[in-house]
Formats: structure tokens, sequence, C-alpha cells
């Protein structure tokens, strides 16, 4: 997700952000589209970034969670 603006200091104000995309995105694209995926990441960036692209100057953060029993674990790594 691009989310304009974000810096290094912003996790601990959109942390809480990605368990709610989990619960209110991820979990229905995955009910409808890919019934055995396991597991999702979810990233922010400060600007868009193609996948699996590195680029120092863009801000990116990401989560990782299992999804099971119909829910969202947050999945440290």
């Amino acid at each position: 997700y691009h989310v304009p603006g974000l810096t290094h200091d912003d996790f601990a104000r959109v942390q809480n952000d990605f368990q709610g995309l989990c619960d209110s995105e991820v979990l229905p694209y995955v009910r409808a589209q890919a019934p055995d995926a396991a597991m999702a990441v979810i990233s922010f960036a400060s600007e868009p970034v193609a996948f699996g692209v590195k680029s120092a100057s863009v801000v990116q953060f990401f989560e990782a969670f299992s999804l099971a029993d119909d829910h969202c674990q947050l999945e440290p790594f």
C-alpha cells in the first residue's frame, strides 16, 4: 500500500493498520480467490515500488500474517 509521507518514525502510527487491512481486505480476497493460502504479507511504502525492488529512498514496512481458521495471525519475522 502506498502511504504518502510515510517516514521511518511512523511505524507506531501505522502498525495497527496492518491487522485491520488483513482482516478487512486480505481475508475476503483469500476466501474468494485463494482459499488454500496460508500466509499473507502486507507492505506500506512511502512511494510506489515494484514488487521485490529495494529503494534506499523509499520507506517500507512489512508485516506477515498466517491465515488459519478464518483469521489473520501476526507472525513476527
